[in-house]
Formats: C-alpha cells, sequence, structure tokens
C-alpha cells in the first residue's frame, strides 16, 4: 500500500467512513468492465458522446458533490466503488450515505476518480484538474 493509500485510508477512518479496500482481482474486473462500456479518450473518458453527461465544473465544488449526492442517494444503490487513475492504488467500496463525505476526501488526491456502482449504469468522475462530470449509462442486460 502506497503513502496515499495510507493517507486516504487515515482520513476516511478520521471521518467515521466505513470502507471496504477490494482485492485487486475485484478492482481488475471492474476496470475491464468499464473498459467494455465506456469509450475513453486518452486517458480520460469521452464525455461527449455519453448520453445525459453533465458537466458540473461550472458551479461551486461543493455544491457540485451536494447534487451528485443527492441525485446518487435517489437511485436506489447502497455502495458505491471509488477508483483511482494513478495516485490510489486500490478501489474502494463505501456505503452511499458516505458519499458526500467521501467525495471531498477523495478530490484531495492527484489523480482521476471514478465513482460508480458495481452495476456501472452510472459513472462520475473527479479530476484534478477540477473537472466534474456524470453520466447515466444503459443497463446491462442480463
Amino acid at each position: 500500500m502506497n503513502h496515499f493509500d495510507t493517507e486516504l485510508e487515515k482520513s476516511l477512518k478520521t471521518d467515521n467512513i466505513h470502507y471496504e479496500r477490494l482485492p485487486k482481482k475485484d478492482e481488475e474486473n471492474l476496470i475491464n468492465k468499464i473498459q467494455q462500456k465506456i469509450t475513453f479518450s486518452g486517458s480520460q473518458i469521452n464525455w461527449k458522446i455519453l448520453q445525459n453527461a453533465t458537466d458540473l465544473s461550472h458551479i461551486d465544488k461543493s455544491l457540485a458533490f451536494s447534487e451528485i449526492s443527492e441525485k446518487l442517494n435517489s437511485l436506489g444503490v447502497q455502495r458505491v466503488i471509488f477508483l483511482g487513475d494513478s495516485a490510489i492504488e486500490y478501489a474502494y467500496s463505501i456505503a452511499i450515505a458516505d458519499l458526500r463525505r467521501a467525495l471531498d476526501i477523495f478530490a484531495e488526491f492527484p489523480q482521476h476518480t471514478y465513482i460508480f456502482p458495481e452495476q456501472l449504469h452510472w459513472i462520475a468522475c473527479l479530476a484534478f484538474e477540477g473537472h466534474i462530470d456524470y453520466a447515466d449509462l444503459p443497463y446491462d442486460e442480463a
């Protein structure tokens, strides 16, 4: 575990946010699922081609986090996955009730942080450049 994961877990514990660090095998499966479902432009999601993509970068970060939290809390998901693309080595599963506080913590790390449920019917991204994006994704037929 690297320095960033240590600091992240310390912050989550301090804020009394219960989390699960996912095994690397689960993380790899989630990455494969994302790559199959979403088109990337370079190392970032190509938000322009996703239906109903919303860019919240133009509003205050705190307000954007509140909007994301309210919307996602209303979707009936129990847990969300936080997956970083560089600084944080592990994926973390966090209860949806802790989403708002977790967003503040993950936003402090120099990376793109993707937030999504395991079913991957929506995805959000906090980019270290200040971008905050969200998009609904089609449900998989099972």
